[in-house]
């Protein structure tokens, strides 16, 4: 029995849906002030950060060993008054790492699921077709400049990495014009399409952040990407090889070259 801790975004919503055309048991859980996407035929188990213990025993009741997480989940308040004894007895590592960067608060997440049993797996583990060929399925391919944009892109990103800050940044003639940051991809690209004096062109690249744990947080892109892109006047997407899941890239692909842009799976 698989079990979806299920955030904003389609990726959550993919996998929900995916697990029931093949008739594959799955339990959407959602935590408390950050509701799914997941239509409301699936079932649902809500849960809070402050009652950890709670949440592990139903999920056991459930009969459930694998744990899938996908979607935005922001941090969540935390109320020490709700505490039940197991997450009481955690609660300054669990401050302790909320004053870090994401990825430290992610390993302890994980690290008390693999203590209660559980097997996190990576999303695109769960549906590897989420993780298409390299290559440039496109009509419209990366011209030289766009290289130069992609190699500049990637050394921001590498820069930021032990600030584990973001996943993606946009380029444009070798300029940084946007940095993702909490909002995420969505918020970074509508801002350049409200922006003015911006350089034209450019491209967005997304990239898993330095050392970052596959099994929670792994990039994606969907459909929303390029209308966001198209918005931005980019010339095109760049992701990692391996690194970035798209969402049906099949319909990414069409409504790339619908808007006249690449969509370039860069190795």
């Amino acid at each position: 029995m698989r079990a979806l801790i299920a955030g904003a975004g389609r990726l959550p919503v993919y996998l929900a849906e995916r697990a029931e055309r093949l008739g594959e048991p799955v339990v959407i859980a959602e935590m408390r002030g950050f509701p799914s996407e997941v239509p409301d035929r699936f079932e649902r188990l809500p849960f809070r950060i402050e009652r950890l213990g709670d949440f592990f025993e139903a999920l056991k009741e459930r009969g459930v060993q694998e744990i899938v997480t996908a979607g935005a989940v922001r941090r969540p308040a935390f109320d020490p008054a709700a505490l039940d004894r197991y997450t009481a007895a955690i609660a300054a590592d669990y401050v302790t790492a909320t004053q870090g960067g994401d990825d430290q608060l992610a390993r302890m997440v994980l690290g008390l699921m693999v203590k209660e049993g559980f097997t996190p797996t990576p999303a695109h583990v769960a549906a590897p077709e989420l993780l298409p060929p390299a290559g440039c399925p496109t009509r419209r391919q990366p011209e030289a400049r766009d290289e130069t944009d992609a190699v500049r892109a990637l050394a921001i990103l590498d820069a930021l990495g032990p600030v584990d800050t973001s996943q993606a940044v946009v380029v444009a003639a070798g300029q940084a014009l946007g940095i993702e940051a909490l909002p995420g991809t969505d918020h970074l690209l509508a801002a350049l399409a409200e922006a003015e004096g911006m350089p034209k062109g450019g491209l967005l690249l997304k990239a898993p952040k330095s050392g970052q744990d596959a099994r929670i947080d792994w990039p994606v892109i969907g459909t929303r990407t390029v209308e966001g892109a198209r918005a931005a006047g980019l010339n095109g997407i760049a992701v990692a090889h391996g690194g970035v899941m798209i969402i049906d890239p099949d319909a990414v692909v069409a409504a790339a070259d619908d808007a006249n842009l690449f969509l370039w799976i860069r190795e």
